[in-house]
């Protein structure tokens, strides 16, 4: 894990947090305390997305105000986390998050998202407000405060206007806050709720997961076709017989027969 002193720095701005004004006595500093206090604003300032992706989960709990895990594959930090559901033995199975959320996701598609709202359960994943999704070596950023990312399994669908780009231009293009931390979410929309994904975008992905289900499950125990098969290292077309360039034999010409001699 890297030295965890520049997150920490940066906590004043990404937890929005904000400060009171001195008293009157405490005015005067020396310049070494406001130098540092300076040097801390400017870190703060220059976190950039590719930083920010770049975080496990115990990283960004380090500069987050709660921090929550969502069984079985989410985890969560943010400003404010608050659970809707719960599983029968108090374990949180649907909750919302606001403000500076950061998500990790540890299934088969292990990525890392940063939003203004995220409605998360067990099974699906909702983010707005200029949602930033990364993946391998994809990142899919979202343009609006009304863009929607929905992930159901390794699926994503994406409902508004966004972008999408690989590490190396992020890293060579982005050198600042990005959009999706710099602001709060927008009061303006409603709380983030299921209603944000169409019931066709879940359906279509439901349908398509239990496709890949079933023909999975139908390889399951069958044999291959050709079970003894070797490779074989005879061409693939039969040769080509090109005749021996000999010339042709002269054709013999008949003999006329003798003229017999008269006595």
């Amino acid at each position: 894990m890297r030295p965890i002193l520049p997150l920490l720095a940066s906590a004043a701005l990404l937890t929005g947090c904000h400060s009171t004004q001195p008293p009157a006595s405490d005015s005067k500093k020396d310049d070494g305390s406001a130098k540092k206090e300076e040097h801390a604003k400017d870190d703060a300032a220059n976190v950039s997305l590719p930083f920010l992706l770049s975080m496990d989960f115990e990283e960004a709990s380090a500069i987050s105000a709660q921090k929550m895990d969502v069984p079985p594959y989410f985890k969560v930090a943010a400003d404010s986390i608050e659970v809707l559901k719960t599983t029968a033995d108090g374990k949180p199975r649907k909750v919302r998050a606001t403000g500076h959320v950061f998500v990790q996701m540890d299934n088969e598609a292990t990525g890392r998202a940063l939003c203004q709202e995220a409605l998360i359960s067990n099974d699906d994943l909702i983010l707005r407000g200029k949602p930033v999704l990364q993946r391998g070596d994809s990142t899919v950023e979202g343009l609006a405060d009304v863009t929607v990312f929905y992930v159901m399994d390794v699926r994503l669908r994406v409902i508004g206007p966004h972008k999408l780009t690989n590490v190396r231009d992020m890293m060579r293009n982005s050198t600042m806050l990005p959009a999706a931390w710099s602001s709060g979410p927008n009061p303006l929309l409603p709380p983030l709720d299921a209603d944000a994904v169409p019931e066709s975008v879940r359906e279509e992905l439901r349908k398509s997961i239990e496709a890949e289900t079933a023909l999975q499950r139908s390889r399951v125990g069958v044999a291959p076709a050709f079970p003894n098969a070797k490779p074989s290292a005879a061409p693939l077309l039969p040769a080509i017989e090109v005749p021996d360039p000999k010339p042709a034999a002269p054709e013999k010409t008949k003999e006329k027969p003798k003229a017999e001699k008269k006595s």
